[in-house]
């Protein structure tokens, strides 16, 4: 096997990572397989990561700027109105889920460890502090174009966003816990749907105006798990740095 450039060697450490994380699950991954998957030495692995944990580190900070850039893109549509860009970040971001459900599930079940929260704060907080100029000037627009109605679109984008990450890791505990309840999925949709609501009443948006997650969002969900509650890690497409959307 040609050895990596020096220069593409962590990106595809990370890559590497990211594969095994979503086929074997974060605990039995190892170190060895990451580096017997890429083909390079024990010395190179170690140049770029002290640990394990340092590459999850790694993963989750990749799909946190791949979101950004794709957040953006929808800023800098000039054809979009404020609720499209909002729209359209929100769709983005669930086709993302989508079609790396089985990874995104991998990593979860890591990071929603009592013994992961200080992590889990760190990603929080770098999500705000990254998304909230780009959230901040989509409220702006809306505020322009009279369908939001906030004083502070900065300040508000920050309390959506972090109402965002708190809804999210509900939604992902509740998943993780109740694999196997046939009714979880349609509760969980009933849930997002009231968030959605939710954010219009912040916004000050029409009712309605923010698009709401459809039965086939949640079927493609169910499709990812099997009978026995399990997910299906194996089925994850791309890796975090891919647009396979």
């Amino acid at each position: 096997m040609a050895r990596p450039k020096r220069t593409d060697l962590r990106s595809k450490l990370i890559d590497a990572a990211w594969d095994l994380f979503s086929s074997m699950g974060y605990d039995r991954a190892t170190i060895e397989s990451v580096i017997e998957k890429v083909g390079v030495s024990k010395g190179a692995f170690y140049h770029y990561f002290s640990n394990k944990e340092e590459v999850l580190d790694a993963v989750i900070d990749r799909i946190i700027t791949q979101g950004l850039e794709e957040l953006r893109l929808v800023v800098e549509t000039q054809a979009l109105s404020a609720l499209g860009k909002l729209n359209s970040y929100i769709s983005v971001s669930r086709r993302w889920r989508l079609a790396n459900i089985g990874a995104v599930m991998a990593v979860a079940e890591v990071l929603y460890r009592d013994e992961n929260i200080i992590i889990r704060h760190k990603i929080d907080k770098r999500i705000v502090a990254l998304m909230k100029p780009l959230v901040s000037r989509i409220l702006s627009q809306g505020v322009q174009e009279g369908v939001f109605d906030v004083a502070d679109p900065e300040e508000t984008a920050v309390l959506l966003l972090s109402m965002m990450n708190v809804m999210a890791e509900i939604q992902t505990r509740t998943l993780l816990e109740r694999k196997q309840d046939p009714e979880v999925l349609s509760f969980l949709q009933r849930r997002a749907n009231l968030n959605l609501e939710f954010v219009e009443r912040i916004l000050g948006a029409p009712k309605g105006s923010i698009e709401r997650m459809s039965q086939g969002v949640f079927e493609r969900i169910s499709e990812a798990i099997h009978p026995d509650g399990e997910i299906r890690r194996e089925e994850s497409h791309g890796t975090p740095g891919s647009k396979s959307h």
